[in-house]
């Protein structure tokens, strides 16, 4: 089996693996199991945006690479605003007024599934350099991606939409990350997208993570302070990043 099929089924277990067990879990799975994932997620993020995607992003001598990069940044602080935290794995089920309640959360959706999609488009790519990095970053994004679709599919359970259509979003936002490298292998492969473009997509990425991983971080602990489970796994994380990135 190709690499390229490898990364798209990958690509889509990941939020679909996520979805379904939140479809089937959902609030009965402690939260305390949920915020030790994040922490390693979080970590294994942020290793791998400072040792493997900022190197790519300064290695060519593109103009403007830091104004994208923090694009990127600014981009996923404007999807929080209308996901509100969960691409990160955070956010209150039941602080919602009586009037949100009878609101499905479609702007949610719409956040969610825009942010997948761009996260796959570097992947599609050869900006990404070599196997290993491309598998690095295929993992990040699979890591990344589990926790949010478990957080959409509790809150649209939380509106008490059927199953079946549940488990349409499930697949619907499984399928971005996918489509977002589908678009690039072709574009790439047809020569129809420049290089700058692809570089300066991968500096928009490593914005995202760098304010996703970062704010995981901090968001998986109580108070700001980590107890020594959570440090472990933050250590876990760094430590298997560094290491795939070798």
């Amino acid at each position: 089996m190709s690499s390229t099929i490898l990364f798209l089924i990958f690509l889509f277990l990941g939020p679909f693996s996520g979805g379904m067990i939140g479809l089937f879990v959902g609030k009965n799975l402690p939260k305390k199991y949920l915020k030790i994932w994040l922490a390693f997620s979080g970590a294994y993020l942020l290793a791998l945006a400072m040792s493997n995607l900022m190197p790519h992003v300064f290695h060519e001598d593109y103009p403007h690479t830091g104004a994208f990069l923090l694009a990127g940044f600014l981009f996923q602080i404007i999807l929080d605003y209308y996901s509100k935290g969960a691409d990160h794995g955070h956010i209150h089920i039941d602080s919602h007024s009586h009037h949100e309640k009878n609101t499905v959360p479609h702007s949610l959706l719409a956040a969610l599934c825009l942010h997948s999609f761009i996260e796959g488009i570097p992947l599609g790519s050869d900006i990404m350099g070599t196997e290993s990095d491309k598998w690095s970053f295929l993992w990040g994004i699979s890591l990344h991606e589990l926790p949010p679709a478990f957080v959409l599919i509790s809150i649209y359970k939380s509106y008490a939409v059927k199953s079946n259509s549940i488990i349409f979003i499930i697949i619907l936002y499984a399928l971005m990350a996918p489509l977002g490298f589908s678009l690039s292998y072709i574009l790439e492969n047809g020569n129809i997208l420049p290089e700058h473009i692809l570089h300066y997509l991968l500096a928009i990425v490593t914005g995202t993570f760098l304010h996703i991983s970062t704010t995981i971080i901090f968001e998986s602990s109580e108070n700001h302070r980590f107890n020594s489970v959570k440090l472990m796994m933050i250590i876990l994380g760094i430590s298997l990043a560094l290491l795939m990135t070798e």
